[in-house]
């Protein structure tokens, strides 16, 4: 894994009219070693891609020219042919692994290339996002303060379809390791500048295949069972945010995920909070007013918890709802008026 990083003159040509990170600027030449004296940790970056030509090339070479002295760089495309596999081509000479054939979604992606990995840090960086320059050997330098943690994670630029900067969005961790699974309540960080270890990945099992939306949340869940996670107050990434991103569809099918991973991971205590919490929205008509928001979806756990007893989660589910629903209509909290 340790080789010579490129440099900018060894890449293909940036496409006309673009400049600037990572178009016309590498990352910050490194030293031999950390700041400490100790080596740079071997560091494996997996990218999942399909039919994301148009942002492929940008987050490749983000992570090309980080300049970073012992990187694996795996990029697993699920068949595209929009082109993306023409592109990965471009770069393949940096790449370390890369294989274009279909499979099961995201999950199984990654886990595909995460097979691969042999790093001692790991993370995955989608095929929309980017890294900012430097953002390997700043988080290589934090881990190095903090080594007995299983994950660290950084703060995130949000941009939007078209690179603009919309804001940094900093990492919320929880007070203690088990209210991880709050997500959006004590705990917030986006994916891409979390990196983990690559021993309590494997050890808790890697990711859920049946997972579509919330399969980061989850794995951050397990990991944090299992050891601490530190906060880095340095922007390393760029996440993107529109309209076709998974995370901004389906709300109500990825606050049902998120409550099945955290019944299948132990934590029903904070499953049962975000419910009633849902449902108190719905009640309110904050939530109701959006179809994207439907809490029907709350019960679609035969879709989301496969190998978990369905009987157990649609008795637990629809016994609570029903009850709350009962009290809300004798209340009056419901109305024939309302709007949905």
């Amino acid at each position: 894994m340790k080789k010579k990083p490129p440099q900018l003159s060894d890449l293909p040509p940036s496409p006309p009219g673009l400049s600037g990170w990572p178009w016309t600027e590498s990352g910050p030449e490194l030293p031999d070693v950390r700041s400490d004296g100790s080596a740079w940790p071997a560091l494996s970056m997996v990218t999942p891609s399909y039919m994301h030509v148009e942002f492929l090339e940008k987050t490749l070479r983000s992570v090309i020219l980080q300049g970073y002295p012992s990187l694996q760089f795996v990029v697993i495309d699920g068949g595209s042919d929009d082109g993306s596999v023409a592109m990965i081509e471009k770069y393949a000479p940096w790449l370390d692994v890369w294989i274009s054939e279909p499979d099961e979604g995201q999950s199984d992606a990654l886990m595909k290339g995460f097979s691969h990995a042999t790093g001692e840090i790991i993370n995955w960086l989608c095929s929309d996002d980017w890294l900012l320059p430097g953002a390997l050997a700043k988080m290589a330098e934090f881990q190095s303060t903090c080594p007995d943690a299983v994950a660290w994670v950084g703060n995130c630029l949000e941009i939007d379809v078209h690179d603009n900067e919309l804001k940094v969005n900093k990492p919320r961790l929880p007070a203690s390791m088990d209210r991880m699974g709050d997500w959006g309540g004590d705990t917030q960080f986006w994916q891409p500048s979390c990196f983990f270890r690559r021993e309590a990945f494997e050890r808790v099992g890697g990711l859920r295949h049946y997972l579509h939306f919330v399969m980061d949340v989850d794995l951050w869940i397990r990991l944090a069972q299992v050891g601490d996670f530190a906060k880095l107050d340095e922007v390393l990434s760029a996440g993107r945010m529109h309209a076709d991103a998974k995370t901004s569809r389906d709300v109500s099918m990825r606050e049902s995920e998120i409550l099945a991973a955290n019944i299948i991971s132990g934590t029903p205590d904070v499953a049962r909070e975000r419910f009633n919490r849902y449902m108190d929205l719905a009640a309110g008509r904050k939530v109701l007013k959006r179809k994207s928001h439907n809490p029907i979806a709350l019960f679609r756990f035969k879709m989301v918890a496969d190998g978990v007893p369905y009987r157990m989660l649609a008795h637990y589910f629809w016994e609570r709802s029903l009850r709350s629903l009962k009290c809300r209509f004798l209340s009056g909290k419901y109305g024939g008026n309302d709007e949905h």
